[in-house]
């Protein structure tokens, strides 16, 4: 099946705390915040999926008008080097 990009679920926390364990020794602040995240009507959070489970995950947050902040992007060490950080990005972009 391949790779499709659409909006973070709640469902999608079980998959992103597993890859987001491999990020800083363990101490990632990402599964800190996904429940707040993933309700935050002001933000955008796109999950990259796989077979139906999530390998990576990007936020835009928009601070003022007309400008936007990346931030959170998770890719499972799995996945890395496929360009789905490329995709991520411009799929928030656009």
């Amino acid at each position: 099946m391949a790779l499709t990009i659409r909006p973070a679920q709640p469902t999608d926390r079980e998959a992103v705390v597993a890859f987001c364990a491999h990020v800083w020794d363990g101490h990632d602040y990402v599964p800190g915040v996904w429940d707040e995240w993933v309700k935050d009507p002001q933000a955008i959070l796109l999950a990259a999926v796989q077979d139906e489970v999530a390998v990576a995950v990007a936020r835009a947050v928009f601070p003022v008008p007309g400008e936007a902040w990346l931030e959170g992007m998770r890719v499972d060490p799995d996945y890395r080097g496929a360009g789905i950080a490329r995709d991520l990005s411009t799929a928030l972009v656009e």
